[in-house]
């Protein structure tokens, strides 16, 4: 063995020594995981030290192995564990829990187990060959994918430790720094040996040369424990936070040494040169400190006298991570200021009522119409009225004077209006005596008053005994309101009042200088009252001056009384008043009485009182809640109200209506019971605030209303449901047939999506009566339709069904599953569509089945209601009567189509009747020779021909009530023109003519007329030879029709035309009276006639 390797196998011994003693050293002193850490990281060091050392003294090549072995057991950890201290020290473990630690030893563990067994796998060390064939001789190790795992997994986490070391530089002072260097040269100087031997560049081959950069490692760490206090350091946020607490605090140990101490503790002197002293030399100056901190006081609250501080205290256990007690912590925080300022307010709080309670005078409060509101006065006031009696009466039910009743009203509407405080005196006679008061009235709000009334009366009849008498002294003291009387030292009455005389009932000669108040003290009373008059004359200020006590007067009468008794100076003798309070205890037990009736009322009374601070927690709520909500009223104190309501947004919504107005009232909201169920309430809230106006909290009531939300949603479902029907029926009244099946297949939708069903559906009978039809369905989104397949179907197959709606009407199925035997094909029939549930009734016409509507309900089984019934009724009716109207309107078209058919073939029968008519004149006219009695013929021939031309576009125009008049006249002048054989080239035709339907009535009478002027003016209008035109306009204008037939002909001359006697004309004009038509004549140019007329109506031809 090479004595070089001997030398450095003891040195790494050396350090494995030195690595051991730093573990023993950490565990003497186990405060955290930081400890814990580094004695790992220590016993990792020195197992890898110890290995590597006994490698290199070992001779024998197997025993090199196993120690190399050997080594994996500190090497592979000593990085997790330098990371998992690192993070310790940098306060980042606690994203380190046992669990996650035990995950980073997975890879170590992996390895370890590994290196043991190579010499089964070879993936650690593939081969293993000595550098010579020297004993002791180095052995060189090819290194295997294992290894390179180990070396960057201890990289990775080294470099990961080293980030986080550079990271935290910037938040430490300068000895902090030192040590964050130590830790990261500590981490790296390993890691760069194991690289330079990983390289192959160890100077000496074969040599592992890492444990010599963990060498310098252990220095490094040697000089961090020893030098710096690398274990002692503390959390760098808790000592940021330590110093930077406005609250004193001291760290002691177990051994109760202070440790630490804050900036802060210097308020009470105590500063950090005490530390390592003893919790009794530390507060011995501070006993109740120190008697708290030995827990001989509880209490948290502490005054300091000679400093004048409040101190609040905190004393708490400092325990490690494994729940070992290491030390205590006592926190102390000034409270001086919270204090003064809580006693500041409770003074002002006893102050204030102190002076309320004092006030001797009554108080109202007012509203601007008179009505009292609230009313409080001093039980020892004898004119002290009844609450009950005077809340909510009026200023006018006291009975004053009209005039002082408009002055009062004046008054508190001018402090209303002006905000100003308004004074006035006035009479107000009670009990035939007239009684003075004051009232002063300050304005609350825009529609109250406080108004404080003082009695004035004694003041008024003392300000009246003072003008008869010149003893002022005795015109007070016998007119006090109460009984008042002086005695000297032995007792004796030497003045009474007359109060006293009545309340004793006894005379005021028979009391003065004769009777002792000792004589009408009640026996069980008297000692202590005796006891008083003593102290009172040894020393007035030290005697109680007001108390209670029992008198009884000169007929045995009991008084309770409060008295109140006062040394007058320089005298010896005492005043003393008196106050029967019998009447005050009986309206004390009155009140008590009434708070009974009170809670009682709140415990049963059917609306819900509930009270909550403004974190929404319930303060107090009434017992009634459980019939509400099922809570009982101790579940929910204490408890987030929100707990009671169904959505969270009601809630919001009535807090931003509070915030905003301050109450609400009748607030719609929606809550939900024990049972997850939802309660309609309605709700009645104010905010609660303090005395400073400062919100604190809200108080309400709430109603249940379910019934009432029932009720309204009966009504609006049946308004709806009316408004639906109404709708639908509407879309039926004069639809057209084309149109019918759009209407009832919307109808079908509006009626299955408003009782949400799942198909709604028409079935038809056939006209063989034997089967039925699908003719209209409304399927809901997601459902299958079955109208394709609902053809034919045959009710002999439905036999249960069909006699049920043979007998009924109606049928009802609420669930398929359960029907009974007798209905399988039904049964059967359902389910092959999917329904579980369905209901149907039949439509009826005229006494016979037509078919049925129903509903089918296929995603789950339903029961079918009275309104859900009703409601397909009032549909198959509606749909009965479409059937009807459509039944009505097949007869009718029927009938209508015979009739036209008839009407054809009279108006075609008519024609040709005509046309033989007018053969007949053509045969006479052949036989005539005369031309006088052929032109006759031919005339009555064309006249003829005009009526018959009008029949014929009768009976061939789709419509058989009107013709096209414009093609007509067109026919008619070219006929008139053949019969008379007129050349067209010389007689021209000239029609200007818009194709007017027109009824018979119009066309057969305009017809003639133009058949005669046309005819009039191709016989006279053009003698011999001469040429010219026939022009023929025909349009509307106006609303009315102008007919001109005009020719450029000789002209008519001096014709009288309005006294012919010529057929023509008087036809002419016959006919132009038959249609009520205007007409001229224009002779200037030819012949011009013109008409203006108005389409003539069908008369009733009945």
């Amino acid at each position: 063995m090479d004595i070089p390797y001997s030398a450095l196998g003891n040195i790494l011994l050396l350090f494995a020594l030195g690595t051991l003693s730093l573990a023993f050293y950490s565990f003497r002193r186990p405060l955290s995981r930081f400890h814990t850490y580094f004695i790992c990281l220590n016993v990792g060091l020195f197992l890898w030290c110890l290995a590597s050392g006994m490698e290199l003294l070992s001779s024998n090549p197997a025993t090199k192995i196993s120690w190399m072995q050997a080594t994996y057991l500190g090497a592979t950890n000593v990085a997790v564990f330098w990371f998992l201290f690192v993070m310790s020290f940098t306060k980042y473990d606690h994203y380190f829990k046992p669990s996650k630690v035990v995950l980073l030893l997975i890879i170590p563990l992996f390895v370890i187990i590994m290196a043991f067994t190579n010499s089964q796998h070879g993936l650690l060390w593939p081969s293993i060959t000595p550098v010579s064939d020297t004993p002791g001789s180095l052995l060189i190790y090819d290194l295997g994918p294992v290894f390179f795992l180990n070396v960057i997994y201890g990289y990775s986490l080294l470099l990961l430790g080293t980030f986080i070391l550079v990271r935290s530089l910037r938040e430490v002072d300068e000895n902090k720094r030192k040590l964050i260097y130590i830790l990261i040269l500590s981490g790296l100087l390993p890691l760069i040996f194991s690289i330079i031997f990983a390289l192959g560049l160890s100077p000496i081959p074969g040599l592992d040369i890492t444990p010599f950069g963990l060498i310098l490692g252990v220095v490094l760490l040697f000089l961090g424990v020893f030098r710096y206090n690398l274990l002692d350091i503390h959390q760098i946020a808790q000592k940021m936070l330590l110093h930077s607490s406005k609250s004193g605090v001291l760290i002691f140990n177990t051994k109760d040494e202070l440790v630490e101490v804050n900036p802060a503790a210097a308020l009470l002197g105590l500063k950090e040169n005490l530390l390592d002293k003893t919790a009794d030399e530390v507060l011995k100056e501070i006993p109740s400190l120190k008697s708290y901190y030995y827990g001989a006081a509880g209490d948290d609250e502490i005054f300091l006298e000679k400093e004048d501080l409040w101190l609040h205290l905190e004393l708490r256990e400092i325990r490690d991570y494994k729940d070992t007690l290491v030390g205590r912590l006592l926190k102390f925080s000034d409270i001086s200021s919270s204090k003064k300022i809580e006693d500041a307010l409770k003074l002002s709080e006893h102050k204030s009522r102190a002076i309320l309670e004092a006030i001797p005078d009554m108080m109202f409060i007012i509203k601007r119409d008179g009505t009292f509101v609230d009313y409080k006065a001093h039980q020892d006031d004898h004119l002290a009225l009844d609450p009950e009696e005077i809340v909510g009466s009026n200023l006018s039910d006291l009975g004053m004077a009209p005039k002082t009743l408009d002055m009062a009203l004046a008054k508190i509407k001018k402090s209303l209006d002006e905000d100003s405080k308004e004074e006035f005196e006035y009479e107000l006679e009670i009990a035939d005596e007239i009684n003075y008061y004051e009232a002063r009235l300050i304005k609350l709000n825009e529609e109250e008053v406080l108004a404080i009334i003082r009695d004035m009366s004694e003041f008024k009849e003392i300000q009246k005994s003072l003008l008869e008498s010149e003893s002022l002294y005795r015109t007070i003291f016998d007119n006090a309101g109460v009984p008042t009387a002086i005695f000297n030292k032995e007792g004796y009455f030497t003045l009474t009042n007359q109060k006293m005389g009545e309340f004793l009932a006894c005379s005021r000669e028979d009391l003065e200088n004769k009777r002792k108040w000792m004589e009408f003290v009640h026996p069980q009373d008297l000692p202590r009252m005796m006891e008083y008059h003593k102290i009172r004359q040894r020393d007035p200020k030290k005697a109680p001056n007001t108390y209670e006590t029992r008198f009884i007067d000169w007929e045995g009468e009991v008084h309770l009384s409060q008295i109140t008794v006062d040394h007058i100076p320089f005298l010896e003798e005492y005043v003393v008043s008196v106050i029967d309070i019998t009447p005050l205890k009986e309206a004390q037990r009155k009140l008590e009485e009434s708070e009974r009736k009170y809670r009682e009322i709140f415990e049963n009374v059917q609306d819900v009182f509930y009270q909550a601070d403004n974190d929404g927690r319930i303060l107090d709520i009434s017992p009634s809640i459980h019939r509400y909500s099922g809570y009982h009223r101790e579940e929910l104190i204490g408890k987030k109200i929100e707990l009671l309501y169904h959505k969270r947004e009601d809630r919001n919504k009535l807090l931003d209506l509070l915030k905003a107005q301050g109450e609400v009232s009748d607030y719609e909201a929606v809550l939900k019971n024990k049972a997850q169920e939802k309660v309609y309430v309605s709700i009645n809230a104010h905010l609660l605030k303090n005395s400073k106006g400062e919100v604190i909290g809200v108080e309400g009531t709430l109603r249940d209303i379910s019934e009432r939300k029932r009720i309204e949603n009966e009504i609006n479902y049946r308004l709806e449901l009316e408004n639906l029907l109404m709708e639908i029926s509407k879309n039926f009244i004069n639809i057209s047939p084309e149109k019918a099946d759009d209407a009832i297949d919307e109808a079908l939708q509006k009626i299955g999506e408003f009782m949400q069903v799942d198909r709604s559906y028409l079935f038809q009978i056939s006209e063989s009566g034997d089967s039925l039809n699908n003719t209209h369905e409304w399927c809901a989104p997601g459902i299958e339709p079955q109208i394709d397949t609902q053809q034919n179907v045959k009710m002999d197959d439905l036999k249960w069904i069909t006699d049920i709606l043979h007998e009924k009407g109606q049928v009802q199925i609420k669930s398929v599953e359960k029907l009974p035997l007798q209905a399988q094909n039904e049964k059967d029939y359902l389910k092959n569509q999917d329904i579980k549930s369905m209901t149907a009734v039949v439509l009826k016409l005229h006494g016979e089945i037509q078919g049925m509507v129903g509903f089918d309900s296929v995603k789950k089984e339903r029961e079918w209601s009275k309104e859900n019934i009703d409601l397909l009724v009032m549909l198959g009716e509606i749909f009965t009567n479409l059937l009807e109207k459509r039944e009505a309107e097949k007869t009718m078209e029927k009938s209508l189509h015979e009739k036209e058919v008839l009407l054809r073939e009279i108006h075609h029968r008519v024609k040709n009747n005509m046309q033989i008519i007018s053969s007949l004149l053509n045969l006479q006219l052949n036989y005539e020779t005369e031309d006088k009695t052929r032109q006759v013929l031919q005339e009555s021939q064309g006249r003829i021909k005009s009526m018959s031309m009008v029949h014929e576009k009768l009976y061939q125009s789709t419509s058989l009530s009107e013709i096209k008049f414009g093609s007509y006249l067109q026919q008619l002048v070219d006929d008139l023109f053949f019969s008379y054989g007129v050349n067209q080239l010389e007689i021209k035709p000239v029609l200007d003519i818009k194709d007017i339907p027109f009824n018979i009535d119009t066309a057969i009478p305009l017809g003639l007329i133009v058949n005669e002027l046309v005819t009039n003016s191709l016989k006279y209008a053009f003698p011999g030879s001469k040429k010219g035109e026939i022009k023929i306009s025909f349009k509307q204008i106006n609303g009315e029709f102008e007919l001109k037939v005009s020719d450029d002909g000789v002209g008519l001359g001096n014709v009288d035309v309005e006294h012919t006697k010529t057929l023509g004309m008087k036809l002419v004009r016959s006919l132009s009276d038959q249609l009520d038509a205007k007409w001229e004549l224009d002779r200037e140019k030819g012949t011009s006639f013109t008409f203006h007329f108005k389409e003539m109506e069908y008369m009733d031809r009945r």
